[in-house]
Parts: C-alpha cells; sequence; structure tokens
C-alpha cells in the first residue's frame, strides 16, 4: 500500500469514530457541564412515577405491605441493571462503541445482521415513541397537581402507577387508590395542611415533573435528530435540520412534540397516565434483555476488550429474568382491571409499531440503502476526500 492510501486509511478510521457528524451551522455546540448533564440525568431518573404511582400499584397488589415488598423487588431490578450497563458504558473503545449514543450503539454492535436492525427498531421503539409517551405521562402529572392546587383536596383524577413508603403511613389505602397521579399531593395536604400542604407543595411536584419533560425534551429531540442524520426517518434530511442561530433541532422537537400530543390524545379518557406507563415499557425491557445479553456474548466473542468494570454474572442473570417474566407474563389476564381498555392494548400497540418499524427498516435500509445516502455519508465522504487533498499536498511539498 503507498504512503498517501496507508495515511487516508488511518485519518479516514478516525472520522468514522467522530460524533456528531455534523459541520457549519448545522453542527450542535457541546455546552453541557458537568452540572448540567447531571440535572438531566436526574430530572429524568426521578421522573413522575414517585410522585404518582403508588395508587396504581396497591389496587393492583391488594395490601400496603405487598406494595413495599415489590418496591425492594423494584430495587433489585434497579440495581442489577445499572451494574450490567456501567459494564457497557465504561467499554468505550474504537475498537467496541466509538461514538455516542447509548443502547443504540450497543445494539448495532452487539447484533451486526441483519444490518442495523436492532438498533433501528430501538430508535423508533424507545427513541421515539418511548420519549413521547414519557413527555405525555409526565405532562400530565405536572396538569394533575397544578390542577389539584388550584382546586384543592377536592380534585380527584383517574391517572396512576407506583409508590414509597410515606405514603402507607400518613395515607389510608383508600386515600390511595382513589388518589391516583395526585397521591403525593394528598400526602403533603394530610401531613401539612393549610396553604402550603394544599397549594405550594403540589404545585413544586407539578415543577418536578414540568422539568423531568424539559429533560425529556431535550434528549429526545436529539436522538431523532442523529436518527435522521443516520438515515434511519422518512424524510430524513428535514429532521435532520438543526436551527443555524438558535443550535436547535426545530424539526425533531416537532416531531416529538405531535408524537406526545397523539399518546395525550388517543388512550380512553382517563387512562393516559396509565396506557404510556405499560407501552413505553415493554419497549424497554425488550432492548434491556437484548443489550445484556449481548453484553454476555461480547465476554465470549471479544474478551480482550478492555472493562473497566466487570458485572457480576449473577447480576446479569438476574437482570435477563425480571426483563423476560415482565415481557412474558404481563399477558396473563389479571383477577380485576379498572382499565378502560383490554389490558393487552398497550403492549399489543408495542409489539404492532415494532413490527411496522421492521417494515421500515427494510425500506429504508435495504430497499432504498438511506445509510449510504444519509446526511452521516455525506460528511464521512467530504471528510475522506479533504484529507487526501490535504495528505496528497503534503507529499508534493515534500518532493
Amino acid at each position: 500500500m503507498d504512503e498517501p492510501n496507508h495515511q487516508l486509511q488511518m485519518q479516514s478510521q478516525q472520522i468514522e469514530g467522530l460524533s456528531p457528524f455534523a459541520v457549519g451551522d448545522q453542527k450542535l455546540n457541546r455546552h453541557l457541564g458537568y452540572f448540567s448533564g447531571t440535572m438531566i440525568n436526574v430530572s429524568q431518573i426521578i421522573g413522575t412515577g414517585i410522585f404518582s404511582n403508588s395508587s396504581y400499584i396497591l389496587a393492583n397488589c391488594g395490601s400496603g405491605g405487598m406494595m413495599m415488598i415489590l418496591w425492594w423487588v423494584g430495587a433489585i431490578f434497579a440495581i442489577t441493571g445499572v451494574w450490567n450497563y456501567l459494564e457497557l458504558g465504561t467499554m468505550a473503545s474504537i475498537e467496541a462503541f466509538p461514538r455516542s449514543g447509548g443502547e443504540q450503539e450497543y445494539l448495532a454492535y452487539q447484533y451486526r445482521k441483519p444490518r442495523e436492525l436492532i438498533s433501528f427498531v430501538f430508535v423508533i421503539i424507545v427513541g421515539m415513541f418511548g420519549k413521547g409517551s414519557g413527555l405525555a405521562q409526565g405532562a400530565s402529572v405536572f396538569g394533575s397537581n397544578v390542577i389539584y392546587a388550584i382546586g384543592g383536596a377536592d380534585y380527584i383524577n383517574d391517572w396512576a402507577a407506583r409508590g414509597f413508603a410515606a405514603y402507607l403511613a400518613v395515607l389510608s389505602k383508600d386515600v390511595i387508590v382513589n388518589s391516583d397521579a395526585t397521591v403525593a399531593a394528598n400526602l403533603f395536604n394530610t401531613a401539612l395542611g393549610g396553604v402550603f400542604g394544599s397549594r405550594v407543595l403540589p404545585v413544586l411536584i407539578g415543577l418536578s415533573s414540568f422539568g423531568s419533560v424539559g429533560s425529556m425534551f431535550y434528549t429526545g429531540s436529539r436522538i431523532i435528530l442523529e436518527a435522521a442524520r443516520k438515515g434511519y426517518l422518512p424524510y430524513d434530511r428535514f429532521f435532520a435540520k438543526s436551527h443555524p442561530k438558535l443550535q436547535t433541532p426545530v424539526n425533531s422537537l416537532l416531531l416529538l412534540f405531535t408524537i406526545s400530543l397523539i399518546f395525550l390524545l388517543a388512550p380512553p379518557p382517563g387512562a393516559v397516565f396509565e396506557f404510556v406507563l405499560a407501552f413505553a415499557g415493554y419497549g424497554d425491557y425488550f432492548f434491556s434483555v437484548m443489550a445484556v445479553i449481548g453484553l454476555l456474548i461480547m465476554r465470549r466473542t471479544h474478551p480482550d476488550i478492555k472493562r473497566p468494570i466487570k458485572t457480576s454474572i449473577v447480576a446479569s442473570i438476574i437482570f435477563i429474568m425480571m426483563c423476560i417474566y415482565n415481557l412474558v407474563f404481563i399477558f396473563v389476564p389479571p383477577t380485576s382491571s379498572s382499565a378502560s381498555y383490554p389490558y393487552w392494548l398497550p403492549y399489543l400497540m408495542t409489539i404492532i409499531v415494532a413490527l411496522l418499524s421492521v417494515g421500515l427498516w427494510y425500506y429504508k435500509v435495504e430497499y432504498k440503502d438511506a445509510l449510504s445516502k444519509s446526511y452521516n455519508a455525506e460528511i464521512r465522504e467530504d471528510g475522506k476526500q479533504e484529507l487526501f487533498e490535504e495528505i496528497n499536498k503534503e507529499i508534493d511539498m515534500s518532493k
């Protein structure tokens, strides 16, 4: 191999590892620091569930003791999941995961055949519809608590989900079950009373949900932007654009806003929170178990990759089994349900969207070969050409 081509190949590999692929006024500046990045992550971790979901769990499990047991089971689930993802996240290298992108990059590397299929479906299910449903969920809790603060303790709605021990210590079972998304507001009203407990704190709970919505808009719009730049989406060049002055992916934001509106308005009245919670969670379980199974496979196929953090095989198995349990046994009919739709509907909707995503993948990736014509591919080729011209100039000058 002659010297120019050798240098071109080496530096082209460096171009392949750069992220994001963007130039000029389309390049989003990296302005997040440690504090702002931490706040975005914390706002999504806290989310809305702890303030609103206790009524749904208590109504379905029937006792406060069982609700607390499920809370601890959920803690084990979360800890084992974090441990597995720490290993994945610290395996970043040119050989393994050269670009940022979280699960999308993990899945794309772990499951290379069919080409980009798993990561493509992940972007549609989790990156677009998952974020959209999460926005609808957060907006529901925000609105519920603000209206509670305006209307006081007489306001009760029909939202649903998870819990916390303080609720059981202060509120009766009937109050928790009937509180739904305003269970935290009822807690403060009962424990503290007055204007502060019935007006101020519910507004603060709503603002917490509002902050979670803002962080999901920020991260979700950029997932859509990068998916469009890879060529995944219809009209990818339109959604791949960012505002040159505002440095904001406006078109991606509008698409995410539209998806969240659909999740707010399409489910039966009074069932938005419970429906979107089930829809978003089902896809998360599937792709999480795929990522961890891929992690175990990589230990055998790529044992030489550096792993600063290595997960216990027991933690991986526990996490995989819990995910499979949630994927399979969710279709066992409940003994009773207060939902205004069939219990299996949100899970069936997730499966239908996944199958439609496979069809879109075949059209975009296999039939149209959109990846080779995408914005990212164009930038890569331009970069390689500029490198080749620069190397040739240096060689000519050295003669």
